[in-house]
Parts: structure tokens; C-alpha cells; sequence
């Protein structure tokens, strides 16, 4: 036995059975059909005002309900922004099909219709501030995690760099090398930080968006080679007598002379 069809293809199928069915959008549907709970097939209504031209299709008042979808499910909150906005699609191809150029994702198809937010806003929110850097990543993660910019990715790749720099300036002054660049190390340690602002909902609206990249259990893994390696040393350096004041320096005598009385000479 074959399941039931959705009530979404048969939308579809309905776009592609009759031409009316095409100047609507998927809210629209029930004021001139009704679906049939067996079936799940649409039926003209048999009663209501008379539609001009088609005397055989009746209207009402009834609405159409389309159900609330959160951004994180990305591909289907894109489905339902088009549904409300894309009249008589005949298939999920035609529904991706912009000016004849089939969308790779429903995203894509949404940018290029103009239905997405400019992103021009989150933008200039990053660029135009000045606090640390550490602040800056904590603001690109609220703009992740609320905002849903429309082009994660993008936004990344434009200030990767720049909110990278600290962890960058670390690890040539640790190594004493100032000719050291930007790596995917010293990318994923960032991606991390900011990762640890809110990782439950970070790994799913930006992290796992490209897993070739931007996966979590690698950049974990990462986290631990850093730590095994060598290159990767703690930032503070070793304290040296020179570097105290006086009080400084009585406390460090003091505590030498405890580790020596229960360790042995250093």
C-alpha cells in the first residue's frame, strides 16, 4: 500500500492539473478548494460566490494555514518563505527556478528573489566596533544565534581575520616568530571561543552549516592536538624574579621555600 500524499505535493500536483491552481498562492488553496481527509486530495468547493469566469469553482472566506518554522530548520523555513510568496508551483524544481536558473538550495532561491534581509546592518555593526576582540566575538555569535543573518558564512569570511587577530599575535609572540600567518588552527581556536558563548545553539545555526569546515567534533579534536603540541604552550610566560617588586618577589622566596620543605629543591 502507498502512503498517503502531503498536503504540500498535492499542492503541487494541483498546480499542475489546473490552470487556476496557478495564480495562487498555498495559503489561498481552501478559499476555492476543500481537502479531502482520506485522500488528502483537493475538490472545488461545490458552494460560496460564483468565480467570475469559471462557473463551476466557488469561493469563501476560509484561510489557509501554513505552520511556524524556525530558522535553524533552514531549508524548510526558506520552503515556507517561498510558499508565501511564489504563486502555482508545479514541482519543488519549479519552486527552485528563478528567471530559469534552477537554485542549488532553497536559500539561494529566496536570496534571489529579494526575500531575505540585507545583511548590510550586521555588517556594519562588526566593522564599526571598537571593543576587544573577545567582545567582537561574543557579538558575532549573538548575531548568529538571534539575528539570522542570511549570510553566515559570508560574514565569517569577511572578518574571520580580524576576530582571529589576538589568538594570531599570541602565537607568534610564543613562538617568537612574527612572520607566522593566519592558519585553519588559529581559525577553528576562534571559531571555538565563539562556539563557547552558546555551543548548544552555535552548532546548529553556523558550525554544522558546512561540515567540511566549520564541524565541531574536528574542531574538538583540534582542540586537543593544541594541547598536546608543543607549538601550542601556554600564553603566560614563567614568572622571573626581575619581573616582581619587592612584596612580589618576598611572597615567591616564601613559597619556594614551602615547595622545597615538601617536594624537595626545585
Amino acid at each position: 500500500m502507498s502512503p498517503l500524499p502531503k498536503t504540500l505535493t498535492e499542492f503541487l500536483t494541483l498546480c499542475r492539473n489546473y490552470t487556476f491552481a496557478r495564480t495562487l498562492l498555498y495559503s489561498e488553496v481552501p478559499t476555492y478548494f476543500t481537502g479531502n481527509t482520506s485522500t488528502r486530495k483537493f475538490q472545488r468547493r461545490k458552494q460560496g460566490r460564483a468565480v467570475q469566469g469559471d462557473p463551476n469553482l466557488y469561493s469563501t472566506d476560509a484561510l489557509g494555514r501554513l505552520y511556524t518554522v524556525h530558522p535553524n530548520n533552514a531549508e524548510c523555513f526558506y520552503v515556507r518563505l517561498l510558499l508565501i510568496n511564489v504563486r502555482g508551483p508545479t514541482s519543488f524544481q519549479e519552486l527552485k527556478t528563478v528567471n530559469v536558473h534552477v537554485c542549488a538550495t532553497f536559500r539561494e532561491d529566496c536570496q534571489k528573489l529579494n526575500l531575505l534581509e540585507n545583511d548590510a546592518h550586521w555588517d556594519i555593526s562588526l566593522a564599526s566596533n571598537s571593543a576587544q576582540l573577545q567582545q567582537i566575538r561574543t557579538l558575532f555569535s549573538i548575531i548568529l544565534t538571534t539575528c539570522f543573518p542570511a549570510n553566515r558564512k559570508d560574514l565569517w569570511g569577511k572578518y574571520k581575520d580580524y576576530m582571529s587577530e589576538d589568538i594570531l599575535h599570541r602565537i607568534r609572540r610564543i613562538n617568537a616568530n612574527l612572520n607566522i600567518q593566519f592558519t585553519s588552527n588559529i581559525y577553528s581556536e576562534a571559531l571555538i571561543l565563539i562556539e563557547d558563548n552558546d555551543g548548544r545553539r552555535l552548532g546548529s545555526v553556523f558550525l554544522c552549516s558546512d561540515p567540511a569546515h566549520f564541524n565541531k567534533p574536528r574542531m574538538l579534536l583540534e582542540r586537543k592536538q593544541r594541547k598536546d603540541s608543543s607549538c601550542w604552550r601556554p600564553s603566560v610566560p614563567p614568572l622571573l624574579p626581575g619581573d616582581l617588586v619587592e612584596k612580589q618577589r618576598t611572597v615567591l622566596s616564601h613559597l619556594q621555600v614551602r615547595w622545597q620543605m615538601v617536594h624537595g629543591a626545585i
